[in-house]
């Protein structure tokens, strides 16, 4: 059965697309099938990261610039759909197009009252909440979370979410302090992702870091697989059991 894992805050630059690439990627390491939908009306992951006046050098377009292979999962668009992304989603479903994906991705927009939002919410499994150790961040998450806990009571029995804290820098003082300010909301986090620059690596090349040789990637690695085994974990699957890898 299909599950759908959404990433999304309503504060931008938290870093949901990078992590939603990485974690596509450490599943498809492992051998599971994915599908990835991007519901962010600026085309997050179809356009990520692209300067004005490159519009045609994509996420996919230097990957395929770099070398490397086209990315093995489906990449739909579907912002277009609004208050309809979920029936849209379901129809891509049934129609084959995703494929038989173990697990849906979708980057949701950064916006708390985007419809597209709202309307993935209503068949999302799990929503992973990336956050910076930051107060401009930490005040929209907690706006957000509890957004998720209003769908779960109303209208989506199912849903789940967990928290990452993503881009930190452990040793400075600040974030030490915000971390001990704000244990209540550090308790749902499914794991610690560093700034590391192996992601500015993976997102120049067009792949994720599980693309990167292991000896300049590794810590970066190892976060996302943490991040991906706890994910998994929340979901009911088995993190230790890994299907047969498939060359990223």
């Amino acid at each position: 059965m299909t599950q759908l894992i959404a990433f999304g805050n309503q504060k931008g630059g938290v870093g949901k697309t990078t992590l939603t690439l990485n974690a596509a990627g450490a599943l498809l390491y492992r051998g599971f099938r994915i599908a990835i939908i991007d519901a962010d009306p600026q085309q997050s992951i179809i356009k990520f990261n692209v300067m004005p006046g490159e519009e045609n050098r994509s996420w996919a377009y230097r990957r395929e610039e770099n070398g490397l292979p086209p990315f093995p999962s489906p990449i739909h668009l579907v912002a277009d759909h609004k208050g309809e992304v979920h029936s849209e989603i379901r129809r891509l479903l049934k129609s084959g197009r995703l494929g038989d994906p173990d697990f849906v991705l979708v980057d949701m927009p950064p916006r708390l009252e985007a419809v597209q939002t709202t309307s993935t919410l209503q068949i999302a499994d799990l929503v992973v909440v990336p956050h910076e150790m930051t107060p401009s961040s930490i005040g929209p998450t907690y706006e957000f979370i509890a957004l998720l806990r209003e769908y779960a009571m109303k209208k989506n029995s199912a849903l789940k979410f967990c928290t990452v804290p993503n881009m930190i820098d452990a040793r400075t003082n600040n974030t030490k302090e915000l971390f001990e300010q704000h244990d209540d909301l550090l308790k749902h986090a499914v794991a610690i992702i560093s700034r590391r620059d192996a992601f500015v690596t993976a997102d120049r090349l067009g792949c994720t870091v599980h693309d990167l040789p292991k000896g300049t990637a590794l810590m970066a690695i190892r976060e996302i697989d943490d991040m991906v085994n706890k994910i998994l974990f929340v979901l009911g699957k088995n993190a230790a059991k890994e299907k047969e890898k498939v060359t990223a």
